[in-house]
């Protein structure tokens, strides 16, 4: 979180990446707000990190936020892992603001760019980023 440029940049490193949408929520279970690296629920958007908004299990409780938009800094692979970097304006997210201290972060990948139930493709850990240290930790 930059409070001078009131913006916020988000790196997700993906180590399993083969054309398949991959992402995190900002929350311990799998709903809540979250950003995924996909060509969206009917494959025909560009291949992109889009904010979503998980209510549940099913198609249709997953919802693109279009309210919220975020811009692409940067999108590599390098020796296997893909990489992308993306900023959005403080303003535009309902997952930062001025006052985040921390988050919570879990990771689910699937099978195919086009988003669709991960099948338990998450991990087991939920991260808890400490956005004022710089540091995290783990739970189960």
């Amino acid at each position: 979180v930059n409070c001078s440029s009131d913006t916020v940049t988000v790196q997700l490193n993906y180590s399993n990446y083969d054309d398949n949408w991959f992402g995190v929520t900002f929350s311990r279970v799998m709903k809540g707000d979250a950003l995924i690296y996909t060509s969206g629920k009917l494959g025909a958007d560009s291949r992109s990190l889009y904010p979503y908004s998980l209510g549940g299990e099913t198609a249709s409780d997953v919802n693109r936020d279009t309210a919220s938009s975020w811009t692409e800094v940067e999108d590599v692979v390098i020796d296997g892992v893909k990489s992308v970097t993306y900023v959005a304006a403080l303003n535009e997210t309902p997952i930062f603001s001025r006052e985040t201290e921390s988050v919570f972060v879990r990771a689910a990948w699937g099978s195919a760019l086009q988003l669709a139930y991960h099948d338990n493709m998450v991990a087991g850990d939920i991260a808890n980023l400490n956005l004022l240290e710089g540091t995290s930790s783990t739970e189960q």
